[in-house]
Protein backbone atom coordinates (compact mmCIF):
# COMPACT_ATOMS: atom_id res chain seq x y z
CA UNK A 1 0.00 0.00 0.00
CA UNK A 2 1.57 3.59 -1.24
CA UNK A 3 1.89 6.12 1.50
CA UNK A 4 -0.95 9.36 1.89
CA UNK A 5 -0.60 11.72 -0.72
CA UNK A 6 0.74 14.91 0.61
CA UNK A 7 -0.92 18.07 0.32
CA UNK A 8 0.01 19.86 -2.70
CA UNK A 9 0.58 23.78 -2.17
CA UNK A 10 1.36 26.13 -4.91
CA UNK A 11 3.28 29.11 -2.86
CA UNK A 12 4.16 32.03 -4.55
CA UNK A 13 6.64 34.60 -3.11
CA UNK A 14 9.50 36.37 -4.70
CA UNK A 15 11.70 36.77 -1.51
CA UNK A 16 13.86 33.89 -2.78
CA UNK A 17 15.24 33.48 1.28
CA UNK A 18 11.61 33.14 1.92
CA UNK A 19 10.70 30.54 -0.40
CA UNK A 20 13.60 28.52 0.28
CA UNK A 21 13.16 28.89 4.18
CA UNK A 22 9.10 27.76 3.26
CA UNK A 23 10.21 25.09 1.20
CA UNK A 24 12.56 23.52 4.27
CA UNK A 25 9.82 24.24 6.40
CA UNK A 26 7.06 22.97 4.94
CA UNK A 27 8.76 19.61 2.82
CA UNK A 28 7.67 16.91 5.16
CA UNK A 29 4.35 17.56 5.51
CA UNK A 30 2.98 18.97 2.38
CA UNK A 31 4.11 19.20 -1.73
CA UNK A 32 5.40 22.87 -2.27
CA UNK A 33 5.49 23.71 -5.85
CA UNK A 34 7.06 27.13 -5.88
CA UNK A 35 7.22 30.28 -8.00
CA UNK A 36 8.44 33.55 -7.44
CA UNK A 37 5.76 35.75 -9.35
CA UNK A 38 3.00 35.72 -11.50
CA UNK A 39 4.54 35.14 -14.88
CA UNK A 40 6.23 31.56 -13.27
CA UNK A 41 2.97 30.95 -11.66
CA UNK A 42 1.14 30.72 -14.99
CA UNK A 43 3.84 28.53 -16.31
CA UNK A 44 3.51 25.88 -13.12
CA UNK A 45 -0.21 25.54 -13.27
CA UNK A 46 0.17 22.52 -15.46
CA UNK A 47 1.94 20.55 -12.59
CA UNK A 48 -1.24 20.80 -10.53
CA UNK A 49 -4.25 20.20 -9.58
CA UNK A 50 -3.58 22.30 -6.17
CA UNK A 51 -4.79 21.69 -2.63
CA UNK A 52 -4.08 24.89 -1.44
CA UNK A 53 -2.63 28.45 -2.92
CA UNK A 54 -0.27 30.26 -0.14
CA UNK A 55 0.38 33.73 -2.33
CA UNK A 56 2.48 36.94 -0.88
CA UNK A 57 1.01 39.80 -1.69
CA UNK A 58 3.64 42.01 -2.18
CA UNK A 59 5.37 40.55 -5.46
CA UNK A 60 8.37 42.12 -7.18
CA UNK A 61 6.79 42.02 -10.29
CA UNK A 62 4.51 44.46 -10.87
CA UNK A 63 1.07 42.80 -9.98
CA UNK A 64 0.07 41.77 -6.27
CA UNK A 65 -0.68 38.64 -4.79
CA UNK A 66 -4.39 40.04 -4.84
CA UNK A 67 -4.10 40.37 -8.39
CA UNK A 68 -2.96 37.25 -9.27
CA UNK A 69 -5.55 35.50 -6.95
CA UNK A 70 -8.01 37.26 -9.13
CA UNK A 71 -5.92 35.73 -12.26
CA UNK A 72 -5.73 32.11 -11.11
CA UNK A 73 -9.43 32.11 -10.03
CA UNK A 74 -10.48 32.16 -13.48
CA UNK A 75 -8.37 29.22 -14.60
CA UNK A 76 -7.97 25.58 -13.88
CA UNK A 77 -6.25 23.50 -11.66
CA UNK A 78 -5.85 26.87 -8.84
CA UNK A 79 -9.52 27.60 -9.10
CA UNK A 80 -10.80 25.55 -6.66
CA UNK A 81 -8.25 25.69 -4.14
CA UNK A 82 -8.51 27.77 -0.51
CA UNK A 83 -6.02 30.76 -0.98
CA UNK A 84 -3.43 32.13 1.91
CA UNK A 85 -2.58 35.59 1.94
CA UNK A 86 0.82 35.22 3.74
CA UNK A 87 2.21 38.93 4.10
CA UNK A 88 4.00 41.57 6.25
CA UNK A 89 0.49 43.54 5.89
CA UNK A 90 -0.83 43.43 9.93
CA UNK A 91 -2.73 46.48 10.40
CA UNK A 92 -6.47 46.44 11.51
CA UNK A 93 -8.16 46.76 8.49
CA UNK A 94 -5.69 44.50 6.25
CA UNK A 95 -7.12 41.38 7.36
CA UNK A 96 -10.65 42.10 6.49
CA UNK A 97 -9.35 44.04 3.08
CA UNK A 98 -7.85 40.79 1.89
CA UNK A 99 -10.48 38.10 2.76
CA UNK A 100 -12.95 40.44 0.88
CA UNK A 101 -10.36 40.22 -2.23
CA UNK A 102 -11.43 36.14 -1.86
CA UNK A 103 -8.27 34.96 0.39
CA UNK A 104 -9.74 32.46 2.71
CA UNK A 105 -7.17 33.63 5.37
CA UNK A 106 -4.51 35.79 6.43
CA UNK A 107 -0.89 35.13 7.75
CA UNK A 108 1.18 37.78 9.04
CA UNK A 109 4.90 37.64 8.35
CA UNK A 110 6.65 37.08 10.73
CA UNK A 111 4.70 33.97 11.24
CA UNK A 112 5.49 30.74 13.44
CA UNK A 113 5.29 27.40 12.18
CA UNK A 114 2.84 26.25 14.16
CA UNK A 115 0.64 29.18 13.77
CA UNK A 116 1.04 28.52 9.47
CA UNK A 117 0.95 24.92 9.49
CA UNK A 118 -2.54 25.70 11.77
CA UNK A 119 -4.30 27.59 9.15
CA UNK A 120 -2.89 25.49 6.75
CA UNK A 121 -4.00 22.18 7.98
CA UNK A 122 -7.93 23.56 8.69
CA UNK A 123 -8.72 25.06 5.86
CA UNK A 124 -7.38 22.03 4.05
CA UNK A 125 -9.78 20.27 6.37
CA UNK A 126 -12.85 22.24 5.45
CA UNK A 127 -12.64 21.38 1.65
CA UNK A 128 -12.80 17.69 2.67
CA UNK A 129 -15.58 17.56 4.94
Amino acid sequence: MSPPKSPRILFVEDNSDVRLFLKHLLREDYDLVLASNAEETLGVLGAGPFDLLLLDIKLGDGKSGTELLHLLRGREPAVEAPAIALTTYGMPGDRERLLEEGFDEHVSKPFTTTGLTEVIDRLLSDQVS
